[in-house]
């Protein structure tokens, strides 16, 4: 049944009405007559026109000029649309079910598909679209694919996609977006690629893709964004690329990515650029996270996971990092290529690399602005020792000791000064040792010189300044000495002085002793 007589049809629409039972491509790109109606194109796709015999019915058109209104309602709509490189008056109106829509270098005014159900690709290759695109609840089931479309966007929005379902992948390739790409709560099944694209919503976000599940690679590699980029709560089972992106916005977040889970890995490096915070809390990565990050840019990985962490500056470098409560594997990148401002407490890491000398990391722990801060020092420490480094273990362990005197009391401060300089904060045992022998060669000269009077003379064993010495400088042991001579004067206070140092002194050495026996 014809709904539209073919009386009133001019030229070119006879001609695409024949074309279409047959599904044959007609360019009308050349012909004096490019004008069709609108109305005509969606009479035929709802069964006006029927295939002719052994032909799909099809509506292929090249270089239509198409006035009034294209709109196809709720309907199952079974041939195929391909337009190229045709020029629509008015915005084009989808819903119900398609087989197969592509514009192909096509202008038109907006594209209106809430809730379209399109069995194939749904294609605007190449288009410019003056207004919005709306797949508001859309069902894609093959590709979609937005590559090289420039859409200029109306009130702000350029791709209005909720909770878009599409079972293959979604190309945005180098698409230009004077809008906002609103696809929160979006499925895609494959790759969502927005490799050099450009979009441009400077007061706001520029992508706006919450809680969207990606089931292989989410790319967006040499993405131009001038506004947030925000992936809050995102599932993506592959890879998160950003290499060589460039995102904006100064004063704000340039990338909103909390909560976000990635089966594979994370780069933001190779060029990547941002001005503005990049918010990587409560991220859980499996693999690795590499990020190198150029500009004015904080980065916060607090509370991050990854089997990985790779990080270095780029030029000019980042304003700080923050991994406080962060628990990395493995933590990659020279201090030296570290920002000047860093966050560090609660951060649980088991190796670093490269393996530097403990002063160089020192320096690092040092950038972290809230000052003395122990967990970071018993962190690094703790991993020095797992790998057997003793030496450095105490040498992070007594920077830490004397970091902390700088938070204490006066009274506190004279006597930790006095623990440094003699003991190192027992973590010197060698300098107590050599504390030792020269007060006992002090001593037994003082002694030898002046020896104390006995207790009692009669039971008073031979005096013998070299044990009695040892006897007041080392607890616990008892040679018999020490208890049965009496000094007197100087001397007293000289033995009471002895007593003291060998309890600091000792228990140095037997703190180094015991850590050297467990290392062992």
């Amino acid at each position: 049944m014809c709904l539209v007589p073919p009386t009133d049809l001019s030229p070119a629409e006879q001609r695409v009405w024949r074309a279409f039972g047959r599904g044959e491509l007609l360019d009308l790109s050349d012909a004096d007559d490019r004008g069709v109606r609108g109305e005509i194109i969606s009479a035929l796709l709802l069964g006006a026109q029927q295939a002719e015999p052994g032909k799909v019915a099809a509506l292929r058109l090249t270089g239509a000029h198409i006035t009034g209104s294209l709109e196809v309602p709720y309907a199952d709509v079974t041939p195929m649309i391909f337009l190229r490189e045709c020029e629509l008056d008015n915005a084009v109106s989808l819903e119900g079910t398609t087989r197969r829509v592509i514009f192909h270098t096509c202008r038109l005014p907006g594209l209106h598909a809430p809730g379209v159900q399109v069995d194939g690709q749904l294609s605007l290759y190449g288009s410019k679209i003056d207004g919005r695109l709306t797949l508001l609840g859309a069902n894609v089931n093959g590709e979609l694919n937005l590559s090289h479309t420039h859409l200029t966007g109306r009130d702000g929005v350029a791709v209005s996609a909720d909770r878009l379902v599409v079972t293959g992948n979604l190309l945005a390739r180098r698409l230009d977006a004077g809008g906002r790409v609103r696809m929160p709560g979006a499925q895609i099944s494959g790759t969502l690629d927005f490799s050099g694209a450009q979009v441009r919503n400077p007061d706001g976000e520029t992508v706006t893709a919450e809680r969207i599940a990606v089931g292989d690679h989410l790319n967006l590699s040499g993405l131009i964004a001038e506004g947030r980029v925000r992936l809050r709560g995102a599932s993506i089972d592959g890879q998160l690329l950003l290499a060589g992106a460039t995102l904006k916005n100064p004063g704000g977040q340039a990338l909103h990515a909390s909560a976000v889970t990635i089966g594979d890995s994370l780069y933001m490096w190779h060029g990547f650029t941002a001005e503005g915070e990049i918010v990587l809390r409560r991220t859980r990565v499996n693999g690795g996270m590499f990020i190198a990050p150029s500009g004015p840019v904080d980065v916060d990985a607090s509370t991050a996971t990854a089997d990985l962490l790779h990080l270095n500056v780029g030029d000019p470098a980042p304003s700080a990092v923050n991994l406080r409560q962060a628990k990395i594997r493995r933590l990659d990148g020279d201090p030296g290529q570290w920002p000047s401002r860093v966050h560090l407490d609660g951060l649980i890491y088991e190796t670093l690399d490269p393996h530097v000398p403990a002063a160089r990391r020192l320096e690092w722990l040092r950038r972290d602005e809230a000052g003395y801060l122990p967990q970071p020092y018993e962190q690094l420490a703790a991993m020095y020792r797992r790998l057997g480094h003793d030496t450095d273990a105490r040498h992070v362990l007594l920077a830490k000791q004397r970091l902390r005197r700088g938070t204490l009391k006066p009274t506190a401060k004279s006597w930790g000064y006095i623990q440094d300089w003699m003991v190192g904060y027992g973590y010197q045992p060698a300098r107590a040792v050599a504390w030792l022998l020269a007060l006992l060669v002090i001593g037994t000269a003082v002694f030898s010189l002046s020896p104390p009077q006995p207790l009692r003379a009669a039971e008073a064993p031979h005096f013998n300044p070299f044990v009695y010495t040892l006897d007041l400088l080392l607890p616990i042991v008892n040679f018999g000495q020490q208890p049965a001579w009496n000094p007197a004067g100087a001397d007293q206070w000289l033995a009471y002085l002895f007593i003291a140092a060998g309890w600091l002194l000792a228990t140095s050495v037997a703190a180094g002793v015991t850590r050297a026996l467990t290392r062992s």
